[in-house]
């Protein structure tokens, strides 16, 4: 199974993801990655995967303000037995 498959959920923008993204703005995220970052957050998610590796690199150095981890899918282990 792919991870694009796995998507259920969709979420519009609203006032508390606006502000949340700003505030990842402010750590040094950029403008679509803190929507995004802000999005998964508010969906009660538990990972962001990206490839992206500036993201991956803003993540660990932000971990500690963040309320969701960002890992690389290609070293995520999906549907692994």
């Amino acid at each position: 199974m792919d991870l694009l498959s796995m998507a259920k959920v969709s979420q519009d923008l609203s006032p508390e993801i606006a502000v949340r993204a700003k505030e990842l703005q402010f750590l040094g995220f950029k403008l679509y990655d803190a929507l995004h970052l802000a999005s998964a957050e508010a969906l009660g998610a538990t990972v962001f995967l990206t490839t992206d590796d500036q993201l991956l690199n803003a993540g660990r150095r932000h971990a500690h303000s963040l309320r969701i981890e960002i890992g690389n899918p290609l070293q995520w282990n999906v549907g692994a037995p």
